[in-house]
């Protein structure tokens, strides 16, 4: 449809109606001006403007090159991004981490298996005022890595969720589906109670994703700060078998080895990967991560520390939980 356009004649009325009216028209332009001042000092015009909710928003890469887990692709637009905190919290001989990420997310990897962890966990999220966990990342199914999990969907809103490819085999998850409850031949099968409660809150919480994970979980996530972008990334290097074709006999080499990049620094955890894990490391990747900050795997067991691993990811600091 055409727009009408303004006539002569109705431009001259106009005219003469301001100045008829100056007065009016000029407490009308004196209101503007101070309502535009008071939202700019009030800071009003960021809610028009900048994106106050990192979490909703869904803009997606274009074109992977390579399949990329869901769980990555925002774009958050910041004034300036939010340092990159990584807690190793002192949870005794289990593993439990929280990670705030430069976007404003939060990533929590295993839960402790203690009341007393829990107090911790809490202690971290609520020094940052947020009740959601963006990513939720259980390594294996032992107990002091999922002690706390079923605790963690009670109490949070969890949003994605990366597990391993461990079967339950527990009375309280013989009702979930066949084709969430997955475990490959051969490898082995949870029995612990435990295991299968985290199993039943992941699969029973809202509006959450639950991703099996293995070498292509791999996400990253942008922030825009003017004309400046930052870019983190989640790099998932093993297990090197397909999500539901990961088997293994022995629980800890489910441990994903992965890496977290941002701002020129990369950190890796390990979860309880032993030797048949790193072996496979070595053999795949050799040299080629060289990384900061190692999280020690097995809590600084023997058997998951080579001579061969070290050399090759060659770390400047390593945590031992």
């Amino acid at each position: 449809m055409a727009k009408k356009r303004i006539t002569k004649r109705q431009q001259k009325q106009m005219a003469k109606f301001a100045v008829a009216h100056w007065k009016i028209v000029l407490v009308l332009l004196l209101i503007v001006v101070a309502l535009g001042v008071t939202a700019y000092f009030m800071g009003w015009l960021d809610f028009i403007f900048v994106e106050q909710n990192p979490v909703e928003d869904t803009a997606k890469p274009s074109s992977p090159t390579e399949r990329m887990s869901t769980a990555g692709g925002y774009t958050t637009t910041m004034t300036a991004p939010k340092d990159l905190v990584v807690n190793y919290l002192n949870v005794g001989q289990a593993d439990c981490i929280v990670i705030y990420l430069p976007d404003g997310k939060t990533m929590i990897i295993d839960s402790g298996d203690s009341s007393s962890d829990r107090d911790l966990i809490k202690e971290y999220t609520d020094a940052i005022n947020t009740t959601t966990i963006d990513y939720l990342l259980l390594t294996h199914s032992d107990q002091d890595h999922v002690g706390n999990m079923d605790w963690i969907f009670a109490n949070y809103d969890v949003r994605y969720v990366f597990r391993p490819n461990e079967k339950s085999n527990h009375d309280l998850s013989s009702e979930l589906p066949e084709d969430f409850n997955t475990g490959a031949d051969g490898g082995y099968v949870v029995t612990s109670k435990i295991y299968a409660k985290f199993m039943v809150a992941a699969y029973n919480e809202e509006n959450c994703t639950c991703e099996i994970f293995d070498k292509n979980s791999d996400f990253s996530n942008k922030i825009i700060c003017g004309e400046t972008e930052y870019t983190y990334t989640f790099d998932f290097l093993t297990p090197l078998a397909n999500a539901k074709e990961v088997a293994y006999s022995n629980p800890n080499n489910y441990s994903p080895i992965m890496t977290l990049e941002y701002a020129g620094r990369k950190l890796m955890f390990n979860g309880d990967a032993e030797l048949e894990a790193l072996g496979e490391y070595v053999a795949e990747y050799g040299s080629t991560v060289n990384i900061d900050v190692l999280k020690v795997g097995h809590h600084g067991s023997r058997n998951a520390t080579t001579e061969a691993f070290v050399s090759a990811v060659d770390p400047e600091y390593a945590v031992i939980q």
